[in-house]
């Protein structure tokens, strides 16, 4: 994303950022297909940082605005949400797992997830396709151009306003971090997500604010991923109960597997609690 003149106004930047971030589905919309999972994470991507500068200037945003668009964009998202986690396991997860790949019951496993992840693709594509994101998009477009607020929000600064906003997100992160526990996924989920939404907004204003696109932001970026991995497994955990835990050919490899997955989680939860703590630490 291009360097940006950062406006003084917060509606102002509120506008320039949201516009900038749709422009590109303009790009993606030319070869978007939801059968194909990086398009589908691209997507993702594009509406998770459109609701995280919906939150940035909720303060100044007309209350109605903010909370359709918010409902609206999170709704879009979750109809990917059994294709993305079907994509990390099918393509990424369960090739780690299935150390004996000759084994008739493994390679059973494989094949039922795979073809449960095209299912998934093709129902993605027919409930929301391209038309569907372009229409809602184009709305969200337009109707943030026309925003005029109040003299109030007209006036406010987006220097104080992010900085602000920023503290508030750290604050959340640090109390997130000081509950979380190796053995409790519950509680590394909550530290995820407050991670998450700091790490992303940092990224949403590197382009008006190059000091945040420094140090602080990678190894947010590292925890991030470390604690994604983690929610990744316990989905896995969870997708093999619910997707195979009624087939008996399989009842064998599955069990095996989700105690691969227990023992992998154990490893690398203590790790991932580390990272966190190193991105607060530089935040």
């Amino acid at each position: 994303m291009p360097a940006l003149e950062t406006p003084r106004a917060a509606l102002d930047l509120c506008k320039c950022l949201l516009a900038s971030s749709l422009a590109d589905w303009d790009r993606l919309r030319q070869t978007f297909d939801a059968r194909q999972a990086d398009d589908v994470h691209a997507v993702r991507i594009l509406l998770r940082r459109a609701r995280t500068l919906l939150d940035l200037f909720g303060d100044i945003l007309p209350q109605r605005y903010r909370r359709r668009w918010r409902s609206t964009l999170r709704a879009l998202s979750h109809h990917y949400d059994l294709v993305r986690d079907l994509d990390a396991l099918t393509r990424d997860r369960l090739p780690r797992l299935l150390h004996e790949g000759r084994s008739p019951e493994f390679a059973a496993v494989r094949r039922l997830l795979e073809a449960r992840a095209r299912n998934a693709h093709d129902d993605a594509a027919r409930t929301l396709n391209t038309q569907t994101l372009d229409e809602t998009l184009h709305r969200l477009a337009i109707e943030t151009t026309r925003l005029r607020g109040t003299r109030q929000t007209r006036s406010s600064r987006s220097q104080k306003l992010v900085a602000r906003r920023l503290r508030t997100l750290e604050a959340r992160a640090r109390k997130r971090l000081r509950k979380a526990r190796a053995g409790q996924p519950p509680t590394l989920h909550r530290l995820r997500i407050a991670l998450k939404r700091l790490r992303d907004t940092r990224t949403a204003l590197q382009c008006t604010r190059p000091a945040l696109a420094d140090a602080p932001r990678k190894s947010l970026h590292a925890a991030t991923d470390a604690l994604g991995e983690l929610q990744d497994l316990d989905r896995a955990r969870g997708l093999l109960d619910q997707l195979l835990g009624d087939k008996p050919a399989v009842a064998s490899a599955v069990t095996r597997l989700v105690r691969r997955i227990d023992a992998r989680y154990r490893k690398l939860a203590p790790r991932a609690l580390r990272r966190a703590r190193k991105a607060l630490r530089n935040a």
